[in-house]
């Protein structure tokens, strides 16, 4: 089912609202999540809420989850920031990667090849999230950097 099918569903949507939505999406290509959360017909938590079930990803608060930084920093760093794909730990399941876009498959793809034989999970994020998170991966980007200079 489409996303806008399903908030509708949800009685997130009215059908008329979404109709006006998919209208700009049209004019202006922009995602309709984001059309929807700019309107302030949905709060980003009820969206991401929604794709988690649309497909099937679980939603988690990052800020409240460990992040294994050691893990974070073998991957590429422009996967990383500029796809906002950010791997939270391994485990004996495989790489659990916090997303905010869970269509972009040039970064899945990527990831995949990254982690190499590690099955990969995603898990859904809100951007406020993953914004706190890219700070603190950064930081310890410029940590290590900083290291390998001083040897």
């Amino acid at each position: 089912m489409l996303l806008g099918e399903l908030l509708v569903q949800k009685g997130v949507l009215t059908q008329k609202q979404l109709k006006e939505a998919l209208e700009e999406q049209k004019r202006t290509s922009e995602f309709l999540g984001a059309i929807l959360i700019r309107r302030g017909l949905i709060r980003e938590e009820k969206l991401i809420e929604v794709l988690s079930e649309q497909f099937d990803i679980p939603f988690i608060e990052l800020s409240k989850q460990y992040i294994d930084w050691e893990v974070a920093l073998r991957f590429p760093s422009s996967l990383v920031v500029d796809h906002q794909f950010l791997p939270i730990r391994m485990d004996s399941r495989g790489l659990t990667v916090a997303v905010t876009n869970p269509l972009d498959a040039y970064a899945t793809s990527e990831m995949e090849k990254a982690a190499r034989f590690d099955k990969v999970s995603l898990a859904l994020v809100t951007s406020a999230d993953m914004q706190g998170a890219m700070e603190t991966y950064k930081q310890k980007l410029a940590e290590r950097i900083n290291k390998l200079f001083e040897k």
